[in-house]
């Protein structure tokens, strides 16, 4: 791995990119906005257009002045989109005049980007949109989960659904603690705890339980042939042992039943730059893992963005399965900005992890929003069930 050369071309194409809007609260268009969303298919931005003017605010739809892509321009100014006309003077694309900022301002033609001339449409718009600082949002239909190689820098791939379904993006509750490592972590924890633990996420269905090495056998034992998983954390809280220590503790925890590794990073060698050997330490975690999914815990509280964009990067090219924001023992936890951020830079195969201060529904179903697919809480019974109140590892 050349690590130092990965690393630059992360960060340069972070720099030109991140300025666009990732990770700020104008990034998902159900919360409004100002954004730019293009999509594959004319009935997705149809669908998508009367979503989105039924949540109130502007709607501004940018067709080429050729090409149209089968729009029917007056029905969707029926139901209250402004539709506007890429102009064209001498083959330079010109911008309508009705259009002086964005304003959930959409375009059709994704898979146009493939094959466009440079100039054309989806140029100009990302143009705009950059100079602007505008977030751009590309949406795709089922069956199109992939980013493509050739979507532009700084694009989110969000799926169709999220923004266009009747019912919103929301998980049901069942969906949502199919999403949830329940979590113990705390220092008093007792062996009634981590049975009660164990006897809440069976009820409950949560994706796992995460707890201290020490309560990985017991666990793994009150769980067996429930269908929940046993998780435990590696180097924690600090990350600061060395690479063979967690290896060492990772092959240990398998040994005694853990299906799923969430590793500290060392954050020290982040900050000091020492890229390779934060980029060792997480190989080493996967490979003692042999398979098993490993999530590296950023500690997002002690990073800038730059530290953030490195952190996953690196984690993705080290094998891991998740990138993960906070161990909930250090300086502050989840932020829906972060996840968003994570979730741009790892794209959609790899895992995100909110973890850190989630202690209720509504905090939850923002963190999903932003990108994440797992969720570390303690809270957990009440997240799905809507209440307020801890669990047995409140605090996490």
């Amino acid at each position: 791995m050349d690590t130092l050369k990965l690393v630059n071309r992360v960060v340069n194409e972070v720099k030109a990119s991140l300025p666009s809007g990732v990770g700020s609260a104008s990034s998902t268009p159900v919360t409004g906005g100002t954004l730019v969303v293009y999509t594959r298919s004319v009935a997705g931005l149809e669908k998508l257009c009367s979503r989105l003017v039924t949540q109130g605010g502007p709607v501004s739809l940018l067709l080429p002045k050729y090409g149209r892509y089968g729009v029917d321009a007056q029905r969707l100014k029926e139901q209250g989109v402004q539709v506007l006309t890429l102009g064209d003077s001498g083959g330079a694309p010109q911008w309508p005049s009705g259009l002086s900022t964005f304003s959930r301002m959409l375009f059709p033609g994704l898979h146009e980007v493939a094959v466009r001339n440079v100039g054309g449409i989806v140029d100009v718009a990302l143009a705009r949109a950059r100079e602007q600082g505008v977030p751009v949002i590309a949406l795709h239909e089922a069956g199109f989960g992939q980013v493509p190689n050739w979507l532009p820098a700084g694009v989110q791939w969000l799926p169709l659904h999220s923004f266009a379904d009747a019912k919103g993006s929301d998980p049901s509750p069942e969906e949502l603690a199919g999403m949830i490592d329940h979590t113990l972590l705390r220092a008093d924890a007792s062996q009634a705890d981590i049975e009660k633990l164990c006897q809440e996420a069976a009820q409950w269905k949560f994706a796992s339980v995460c707890v201290n090495p020490a309560w990985v056998a017991l666990a793994a034992k009150n769980l067996k042939g429930t269908g929940v998983m046993t998780c435990t954390v590696i180097g924690f809280p600090l990350g600061a042992t060395d690479s063979e220590t967690k290896a060492e503790e990772t092959r240990h925890a398998l040994l005694n039943g853990a299906d799923e590794i969430d590793m500290v990073l060392n954050v020290g060698a982040l900050k000091s730059k020492n890229y390779d050997v934060v980029a060792r330490d997480i190989v080493a975690v996967v490979k003692a893992a042999a398979g098993k999914t490993v999530k590296v815990i950023l500690e997002t509280g002690h990073l800038n963005d730059e530290e953030k964009t490195v952190a996953c990067l690196l984690s993705k090219e080290a094998g891991a399965h998740f990138v993960k924001t906070s161990t909930g023992f250090g300086p502050g936890g989840a932020t829906a900005s972060d996840i968003a951020l994570m979730r741009h830079l790892v794209g959609p195969v790899i895992g995100v992890k909110a973890s850190g201060g989630i202690r209720d529904t509504a905090t939850a179903l923002k963190m999903v929003a932003a990108g994440a697919n797992r969720i570390g809480a303690s809270a957990s019974v009440s997240i799905v069930k809507g209440t307020t109140g801890g669990g047995v590892g409140s605090g996490y």
